[in-house]
């Protein structure tokens, strides 16, 4: 039988759990006599789907329209759920009680048409039955992560060996905020654990290091569907300090045990889970009429989009994931490929950069192996490089990067935009070919809520001398001191802790949002549109340039930076302004929403490119 494996991501790209599970079961298939094509989700296509008899779907967050609606279409694919894609948050637990509302379900046709939908855990199939309602003989659990048996070996040896004798707990030290690697250290303090940061991205030197502990100290920010990692801990017969309404793994009626009675029950379940994928996908050679048949309505082989190939990260809308889809919407196929795993596997390097017929490799930072090959070869070619950073780089610590003789790779592109509004000459000064392009937010994130406003005065944001200097932290001081418990900072310690809806929801609950920009001629940062775009009402630093963008008094307002005497004044004023405060924000937010999404900056960065 002839299968594609559709994901986001692969093995050899990214060594996160649902890669690790599906690697398993590609190996075992193929063992087993199926032929297993892998392709990532932003690079299939409906052409891609005709090739084969049927569809395994993993994650499926860069799935193209096309091919979503011919999986619709056509039904011969089954969902390996890794966690919840039925969600717009991805995570149910966001929801009281796990219950989500009508108008947060998302890709209900694709789940309603798929042939099976095969989970990991018991509770994860329950909340699909109950969110989608009808689904209980279609919905599987197969009660378990995919170990390969080496990993079982690994773990037999482990625990023969000798067990540790003092109670210092291990923290998985990682940089995913799901992981909450700072709520765990804050809870060992809190408690008097003794705990060490651990770290190891070979997978079995980490499973040797974590074997070195009794404890696990591991506090997930979501709800997740299993947690390879708990599993793990508990095979190793470590105790798990945690949180377990958020542990799939909780509700199963194994994890009462532990070691190597937890261990033994892991390889039956495999066993069985394995098994039961072959008998599926056999069930279903025998009902398949041929090949996909599929094609969109007007599509014209002869007429078909031009590419852009992207590096960037994608799993966020605020990371390069929301200027992918801009472009998308300029009428551009975007290829992504992921800043972290490239170079490092075979479907992810400069021979697949360059595999398809691409205008231009668009990038922001380009943080990769061979960076400088990457520009090289695109201009070899004949394929516009184009560096697209949201960053101000003259006068800071990193000015030294767009030197000659120590230039970063991403300015050695044919096109730099960036939204530094000073002197041009700087630029061609360096002989970089450089344009202003305002930041923006992306047009998903427009949006507001109506909340209680319980802060008077919000300031969203970091503070680090060596680029702000003194005058950020003058103006923190005085908020503090002036308004007390009214005032609130967000972003003290780590200026992503609000991003996305939780954004959104901090804004919505606060009167004014204070804002402020680094020092710099003709540059403003991107707390302007997020604010605004959110139907916060801000009160911001005041720079030369910015009423060119907004209209002083209409869409926001401004204070003389230093001058807290009128800033005072003005927040004073408009604490006692609702209606004024509201007409303000509105205004902005209509404004913002019209003009200052990153699809606006997108369309006006491809009329450089067609243009110069």
């Amino acid at each position: 039988m002839n299968i594609l494996f559709i994901s986001d991501f692969f093995e050899d790209q990214l060594l996160g759990g649902a890669e690790l599970n599906d690697a398993v079961l590609i190996s075992h298939l193929r063992d087993r006599g199926f032929t297993v094509t892998c392709i990532n989700s932003p690079a299939c296509s409906h052409v891609d789907l005709q090739k084969t008899e049927f569809v395994i779907l993993s994650n499926f967050v860069g799935l193209k329209q096309e091919v979503y609606d011919a999986l619709v279409s056509d039904g011969r694919y089954l969902i390996y759920e890794h966690d919840h894609k039925y969600v717009s948050t991805r995570d149910p637990s966001k929801f009281e009680s796990f219950k989500i509302p009508g108008d947060q379900i998302v890709n209900e046709k694709l789940y309603k048409n798929a042939r099976k939908i095969i989970t990991l855990s018991s509770s994860q199939k329950k909340l699909i039955v109950d969110t989608l309602g009808g689904y209980e003989s279609k919905a599987h659990s197969i009660g378990c992560s995919l170990w390969p048996s080496e990993t079982f070996s690994l773990i037999k040896e482990l625990l023969s060996g000798s067990r540790p004798e003092d109670g210092t707990a291990a923290i998985v030290d990682s940089r995913n905020p799901i992981k909450r690697t700072s709520a765990a250290v804050s809870f060992a303090e809190q408690n008097n654990i003794e705990y060490d940061l651990i770290k190891e991205p070979d997978h079995k030197k980490f499973l040797t290091k974590l074997s070195k502990y009794k404890k696990l100290i591991f506090l997930p920010g979501v709800l997740e569907s299993l947690s390879r990692l708990y599993v793990e801990a508990r095979m190793l017969g470590l105790e798990v300090l945690t949180t377990p309404i958020l542990l799939g793994a909780s509700y199963e009626e194994w994890n009462t045990k532990k070691g190597l009675d937890l261990v033994e029950q892991m390889e039956k379940n495999v066993e069985n889970a394995l098994d039961y994928f072959v008998s599926f996908l056999r069930e279903q050679k025998g009902s398949l009429p041929g090949m996909f048949r599929y094609t969109p309505a007007g599509y014209d082989p002869e007429n078909e989009k031009k590419k852009i190939a992207f590096i960037g990260k994608f799993r966020r809308i605020y990371d390069e994931e929301g200027k992918a889809r801009a472009l998308e919407e300029q009428g551009y196929e975007v290829m992504r490929f992921d800043e972290d795993s490239f170079n490092r596997s075979t479907l992810n390097n400069l021979d697949a950069l360059f595999a398809s017929p691409i205008e231009a490799v668009f990038f922001t930072k380009l943080r990769v192996p061979y960076a400088k090959e990457v520009v090289q070869f695109a201009k070899a070619r004949g394929i516009k490089t184009v560096c697209w950073v949201p960053d101000l780089y003259f006068g800071l610590p990193r000015e030294n990067s767009l030197h000659k003789e120590s230039r970063s790779a991403m300015f050695e592109a044919d096109y730099v935009f960036t939204p530094d509004g000073g002197p041009n000459s700087r630029w061609l000064d360096q002989g970089i070919n450089h344009f202003l392009m305002r930041q923006a937010i992306a047009k998903q994130a427009v949006e507001f809520e109506n909340m209680d406003k319980k802060i008077d005065i919000l300031f969203v944001g970091s503070l680090n001398k060596a680029i702000h200097g003194s005058d950020r932290s003058n103006l923190i001081k005085f908020l503090s001191e002036t308004y007390g418990d009214r005032f609130f900072w967000a972003g003290r310690e780590n200026t992503h802790s609000y991003r996305g809806r939780d954004l959104t929801k901090l804004i919505a609950s606060s009167k004014i949002v204070i804002g402020d920009s680094v020092d710099s001629v003709g540059y403003w940062s991107n707390r302007i549109y997020e604010t605004l775009g959110r139907k916060g009402f801000m009160l911001h630093v005041n720079i030369e340039g910015l009423e060119e963008e907004y209209k002083i008094g209409e869409h926001l307002d401004v204070f003389t930076r230093g001058d807290f005497q009128q800033l005072e004044q003005k927040i004073n004023f408009y604490l006692n302004q609702p209606l004024i405060r509201e007409r303000i924000a509105t205004a902005g937010y209509e404004y913002t929403r019209e003009r200052h999404t990153l699809s606006n900056r997108a369309r006006q960065l491809i009329e450089v490119l067609e243009t110069e």
